[in-house]
């Protein structure tokens, strides 16, 4: 049986306003290390898994899209769903893709014959018009966080077929098959690092990340499974926020442990049961930490946060190249100017671009409303 109840804005919020946080996280781990602040070590540390991010950011798209997609009544509809998902991610990267490259190809003209260069370059972008960019380790992306919408493309892809299977299972042996999967996926890196496995290769290679994306589907299936029942319901409700913290805590204790795993595998695959929590802390309606997430600002940065994570690489190159990177308050103009474009972005170019393309093709994009059940 399938789960068709309705749920409210306020319940999505949180994961939403989640998004900036984790989007902010990203970019703090890519441009402060030149801000012209002085970083305590401790904050370092910190910053040293900013890019787990993006695994969560995988997590929590497995999880968004069963939510959405896998709850409703009668089959998936393939092409509404790969349109939607079009229509939702392609063009600001088209966009910041074709607005990049130029910038990439003078700089490796400084280096490189106009040839050479040319030819660099052209690959590059054939790869990423095609959201190729994490299959190939001989060429790095453009505007270089673009990466991860080439595992998301894959993730897309296989979400028919995979999220479909995961949700005819029951709960438990969901519950199962998400944890074989997380130690088998975990264990086979391990074995593959020890072989002299390249650390690019793992970190950006769709095929061993979607684990990540698996997860966030399963959690999504255990969740709305428990909450049929009123009982759980309210368990779920009383624990979500003691479960946020605990998430919050590990996460923390993961920065300063010093784990004897490889960097790739410590930000990809082994935080994702953390993410899972967080996930599912914040859709459980927390008390408090979930009223400050649902209100209009935090949702609004969180809907701004795709446009932010792909405009901030070169925003800060232009910064960088008038000179105006290693000075604090250049840094912080910096951040207000990349959250003030995204925002912008996603109202006057994102949301107008999606509804065009899916007018277009007589599709509609359920993901604003979430058919499913959720914590009151």
């Amino acid at each position: 049986m399938r789960v068709s109840l309705k749920i409210g804005k306020s319940k999505v919020a949180p994961l939403t306003s989640a998004r900036f946080l984790a989007a902010l996280y990203v970019i703090l781990f890519h441009t402060a290390y030149d801000s012209g602040f002085s970083i305590p070590r401790w904050f370092k540390t910190f910053l040293s898994l900013g890019g787990a991010s993006v695994s969560f950011f995988f997590v929590l798209s497995g999880y968004i899209l069963a939510t959405v997609y896998l709850v409703k009544e009668g089959p998936l509809d393939k092409k509404r769903f790969w349109m939607a998902r079009f229509a939702r991610v392609y063009p600001l990267f088209f966009v910041i893709l074709v607005l990049d490259t130029p910038q990439i190809l003078l700089d490796r003209v400084a280096r490189y014959s106009w040839a050479t260069s040319i030819w660099k370059t052209s690959v590059n972008f054939f790869l990423d018009v095609f959201l190729l960019q994490g299959w190939s380790q001989a060429f790095n992306a453009i505007n270089f966080p673009s990466w991860s919408l080439s595992d998301e493309a894959f993730f897309y892809a296989i979400f028919p077929i995979v999220g479909v299977f995961v949700w005819k299972m029951r709960a438990r042996s969901a519950a199962a098959f998400g944890m074989v999967l997380y130690l088998g996926t975990l264990a086979l890196l391990l074995l593959l690092y020890r072989a002299g496995l390249k650390n690019d290769f793992a970190y950006n290679m769709p095929l061993l990340r979607s684990s990540e994306f698996i997860l966030g589907i399963v959690a999504g299936k255990v969740h709305l499974s428990a909450l049929r029942s009123e009982r759980y319901r309210s368990a779920l409700h009383r624990m979500a926020l003691p479960l946020l913290l605990l998430c919050a805590a590990l996460f923390c204790a993961t920065c300063y442990a010093k784990l004897p795993i490889p960097s790739p595998i410590l930000i990809g695959i082994f935080l994702a049961p953390l993410f899972v929590g967080i996930i599912l802390a914040l859709s459980s309606n927390p008390s408090v930490i979930g009223g400050l997430l649902s209100a209009r600002l935090p949702v609004l940065l969180g809907e701004a946060s795709f446009a932010l994570y792909l405009i901030h690489i070169p925003l800060w190159q232009v910064f960088q190249a008038f000179g105006l990177g290693g000075v604090r308050s250049h840094y912080i103009g910096f951040l207000l100017t990349a959250i003030a474009l995204s925002i912008c972005s996603f109202i006057f170019f994102e949301n107008a671009a999606r509804r065009k393309i899916l007018d277009y093709a007589s599709a509609k994009d359920t993901e604003g409303t979430l058919r499913s059940s959720m914590a009151q």
